[in-house]
């Protein structure tokens, strides 16, 4: 059987389809899988893809690529494609795609469903992986499938930037998303981690982010710099795709709100403490291997990437004991 997946972003979101490709693998599927070109290093080191189509961000404004791009694909006569996008654009490469069957996961947007068959009702009581798997058992017609997230981990040797001593206890911290809604206050980052290093004496820390988030970040430098002095990892705008991700593998513990980080870490196996305001800690939060830190108002989550307030003020409710309270869980974790 011939499966092509839609899924071109973003980072996060692509992580937690990796367990649909390792479910079909499992049962003998030839998977496909289309991505923009941003993110296809990411799955040099994924096991389970037999065929990956880059594809440019903007490729709707390029007839002449859109047309050679649809000619390609359907070369392949898939039996089924799944869009777990669920948008125009990536309904209308699946109705291109001469797929025998076009189905998608339950949250259809933009008027998808004129080109794809939705196989679920949406329920923001279902988490996403579970989402994506629903396409699963519409194919197979049971649910026996495993969470498991085919990283091919032989390989992230090649990519680490830092020697790892046995000695220390590494956390890594990713505090910017690409909402300023989904994060954390930085000016709150100091005093947390002088609170979470009473837990770990033997602490270090390794801070992730990517070049344009270095100017933000430069007050965060300056503290880890002064504090932690020399077991402080300095990652911002040095890692690609493939280095973050193996460097991530490297850590012990994981900080971070809604980001892709935060998704690879926890898939990783890296034990996560996840923030969530405005995202949905239910859709969206850890699996396993990590804890969901949040404070529900009224209003959140609104799902919204810029909601109606002056601030967000579901990020700047979320205590700080209970970050460290989560941190205190996840020691007891083998």
């Amino acid at each position: 059987m011939k499966v092509l997946i839609i899924k071109p972003s973003a980072l996060g979101d692509i992580v937690l389809s990796l367990p649909l490709v390792y479910n079909l693998k499992k049962i003998g599927c030839k998977v496909d899988y289309i991505v923009f070109k941003e993110f296809s290093d990411l799955f040099e080191l994924v096991d389970g893809i037999d065929n990956l189509f880059s594809l440019e961000r903007k490729f709707y404004k390029k007839p002449i690529y859109f047309f050679n791009f649809i000619k390609e694909l359907r070369k392949n006569f898939y039996d089924y494609v799944i869009d777990l996008q669920g948008l125009f654009r990536s309904g209308i490469l699946a109705f291109f795609s001469k797929a025998k069957e076009k189905i998608a996961h339950s949250l259809c947007r933009e008027f998808s469903y004129f080109f794809v068959k939705p196989v679920s009702k949406f329920s923001n009581e279902e988490h996403v992986v579970y989402r994506n798997l629903r396409t699963y058992e519409y194919i197979t017609k049971n649910k026996n499938y495993q969470i498991v997230f085919p990283w091919k981990k032989e390989k992230f040797k090649n990519y680490y930037l830092f020697e790892k001593d046995k000695n220390f206890i590494y956390l890594g911290l990713s505090p910017l998303s690409t909402s300023i809604y989904r994060n954390y206050p930085l000016e709150f980052y100091p005093s947390l981690l002088k609170k979470i290093k009473k837990n770990f004496p033997n602490l270090k820390i390794v801070l992730f982010g990517t070049s344009k988030q270095k100017e933000k970040l430069k007050g965060l430098i300056s503290f880890l710099e002064s504090f932690f002095d020399v077991h402080f990892i300095n990652l911002v705008g040095k890692t690609n795709l493939k280095e973050l991700i193996s460097n991530i593998y490297l850590c012990d513990y994981f900080l971070a709100p809604d980001t892709g980080p935060m998704h690879i870490a926890w898939s990783l196996g890296v034990k996560t403490v996840a923030l969530f305001g405005s995202t949905s800690w239910i859709m969206k939060g850890p699996l396993k291997n990590g804890i969901s830190v949040y404070k529900k108002i009224d209003c959140n989550p609104c799902e919204k990437s810029k909601p109606n307030c002056y601030f967000p003020k579901c990020m700047y409710s979320i205590s700080q004991w209970d970050i460290i309270k989560a941190f205190e869980k996840l020691k007891t974790l083998k």
